[in-house]
């Protein structure tokens, strides 16, 4: 795995690590307009990015959220979404704060992900329990992203 030793000179977006398959699983459905906006620029920036910054807790999706309290805290289950972030880093060995080259961990996600890390990570998520994302949408939407 590629990390961007020249991340300042690089097109680089933070997100928190479990953002990483929200990103990619993202339909534009469930939330307020401001916050389907956010999501739709962020994906778009990912896409033209060349590195991912992966961190553990809130990033700029959680800031635009409906669900951060004024304490900005999410009223849904703060806990829950740190224990997503350090799942899927601990599971694919991937670090708090490290930047990535984009094209590479995608590729590296794509061959590394399973199904049991997949629903580790992602077993309390009402997207995933409203149907709209699933370990075979992830790997159907990486692989055409490699084209």
């Amino acid at each position: 795995m590629c990390y961007l030793k020249d991340a300042i000179l690089m097109s680089v977006i933070k997100i928190r690590a479990h953002h990483l398959l929200c990103t990619i699983l993202y339909q534009g459905k469930g939330y307020d307009e401001k916050f389907t906006s956010y999501m739709n620029q962020l994906v778009s920036e990912i896409a033209s990015s060349d590195g991912i910054e992966l961190i553990v807790g809130p990033d700029e999706a959680c800031a635009n959220c409906p669900n951060l309290s004024e304490d900005k805290i999410c009223v849904l289950n703060e806990n829950d979404s740190l224990s997503k972030d350090t799942t899927l880093l601990r599971e694919l060995n991937l670090k708090d704060n490290e930047v990535y080259d984009r094209k590479e961990l995608f590729a590296f996600l794509k061959e590394s992900i399973t199904e049991e890390i997949f629903n580790s990570v992602c077993s309390t998520c009402r997207w995933r329990k409203e149907g709209l994302c699933s370990y075979q949408l992830l790997i159907e939407k990486l692989g055409k992203m490699e084209n």
